[in-house]
């Protein structure tokens, strides 16, 4: 992902990671030589300008790879983003934006659960490749000393970096698992702080209500996510002290070496910046492994969603033959049976109607007896779940859904609202191509609304909300 955001980028973030890794490493050498010649009583010159250069450089290097980091990490978010949003608009139906198994992906997607994009993954390579390729520097320098003290060190690390990995591992699960509650809580904070609920928050005090229903939503996920960190952590723990022993153990022999006169001094000082270059593997600040292991976890569901669509009932709403001209005769429901998925229960069985073109048709009926989902049937955002529907006795199966959906004007009870100019949201259905004022005002003038767009000072351009 980070390859197909932007390609020089991604290569340039590669060079930076690997001069910053070896730099650590080569300034340890640098002073080693630098303390050598000036034993020898030799020119010190060239390597002071060489230890100065590779410090300007050092202090260079970190900015510039946070630059590329942050500009990879914004460009692979929209990536992301943008492939979500494709994925999700590509079915006709919308029998998946209300199945809960996925949006609790889309969610998880979004990062909800650990406040982690997807682009931060490139934050967490960079930080810890880095950080890796200075210890593997820095071992090589220790190595020259003592091959099995090198080795030991590296045991000691990997040791305590597979701990650190379960334990995130084990929370970012917990997080994944979570997800439907998290969700929920998401959903009381939007009605604590949105405008949309805020007349209603105030009026009948539900303030209290809705924090507290978070809090309850919040709270049951993070409980067992801290319980798993307190375990974690002991583990976590186990595994640096392993690593600290193994640190101690080889200061303590390279310093003893150094006393009994069996090693250069030029040799010693490189030997001990290694090893706290080997040591500081285990104490990266920002836990960049952490960063790795829950962005990428964001990134899984995304990726996921894209299989999971594709076999999603939302995505088998499709057809061929064109509706210019739909219906001129009659819509018919033949014999139609429908529920939701997920749900045991019927909304119609057996139903026959017939809607004679040019005719006018009210549908009455208490709450929950059908009638939105008979519209939702019409309109073909679901398909029946037996039987059919036919427009002009061709069924509406045969129809290519974007063909029929052009020949349908809706205004649903739950009808959205678009913070857009008035020339927007009249020609929604146009929308990305150049407003036709002519056919807008034609428009407002047979539903009684252009005196209210003329009165407006900035007309067709005003903004509504």
């Amino acid at each position: 992902m980070i390859w197909t955001a932007n390609k020089r980028l991604a290569v340039l973030l590669a060079v930076f990671i690997v001069a910053g890794g070896a730099t650590a490493p080569l300034y340890a050498l640098g002073i080693g030589r630098l303390i050598a010649a000036a034993s020898r009583h030799q020119s010190t010159t060239g390597w002071l300008i060489a230890i100065g250069l590779l410090y300007a450089v050092s202090q260079a290097l970190g900015p510039a790879r946070d630059a590329i980091t942050y500009t990879l990490n914004r460009r692979v978010d929209d990536q992301v983003r943008s492939r979500m949003m494709r994925v999700m608009l590509s079915p006709h139906g919308v029998a998946h934006l209300e199945d809960p198994v996925l949006q609790d992906k889309l969610e998880l997607a979004r990062g909800i659960a650990w406040g982690l994009t997807p682009g931060m993954v490139v934050e967490g390579l960079s930080a810890m490749w880095v950080a890796r390729l200075s210890a593997i520097g820095s071992l090589l320098l220790v190595a020259r000393f003592r091959w099995w003290l090198a080795l030991m060190l590296l045991v000691a690390s990997l040791i305590t970096l597979r701990s650190k990995r379960n334990s995130f591992i084990n929370m970012t699960t917990l997080y994944s698992q979570g997800a439907e509650k998290l969700r929920r809580s998401s959903y009381f904070r939007e009605v604590a702080l949105s405008r949309n609920s805020s007349k209603e928050t105030r009026i009948f005090g539900l303030g209290p209500w809705a924090v507290g229903r978070f809090d309850g939503a919040w709270l049951d996920t993070m409980r067992e996510v801290w319980d798993e960190r307190k375990r974690g952590g002991l583990v976590v723990v186990a595994g640096l002290t392993v690593k600290g022993v193994a640190t101690v153990f080889a200061f303590v022999f390279v310093a003893r070496t150094a006393f009994d006169d069996q090693m250069q001094l030029s040799t010693f000082i490189v030997t001990v910046q290694a090893l706290i270059g080997v040591a500081a593997l285990s104490m990266v600040l920002g836990n960049p492994e952490l960063i790795l292991e829950q962005a990428t976890a964001a990134i899984r569901p995304a990726m996921e969603l894209e299989h999971t669509i594709g076999e999603h009932s939302a995505s088998v709403i499709r057809g061929t033959r064109c509706a210019d001209g739909m219906p001129s005769q009659s819509i018919r429901f033949e014999n139609v049976s429908f529920g939701y998925p997920g749900r045991d229960d019927l909304v119609f069985d057996g139903l026959d109607l017939e809607l004679p073109a040019g005719r006018s048709l009210a549908v009455v009926g208490d709450n929950g007896a059908g009638k939105t989902t008979l519209v939702k049937l019409l309109t073909r955002l679901y398909d029946p779940t037996t039987g059919r529907i036919t427009v002009d006795g061709v069924a509406l199966a045969e129809i290519d859904p974007a063909s029929w959906h052009e020949r349908i004007g809706a205004i649903f009870q739950d009808f959205g609202r678009y913070a857009l100019t008035a020339a927007d949201n009249v020609g929604l259905s146009a929308f990305g191509e150049p407003h036709d004022l002519d056919a807008l005002n034609r428009v407002a003038g047979r539903v009684g609304i252009q005196s209210l767009i003329d009165g407006w000072e900035h007309g067709w351009d005003s903004m509504l909300n």
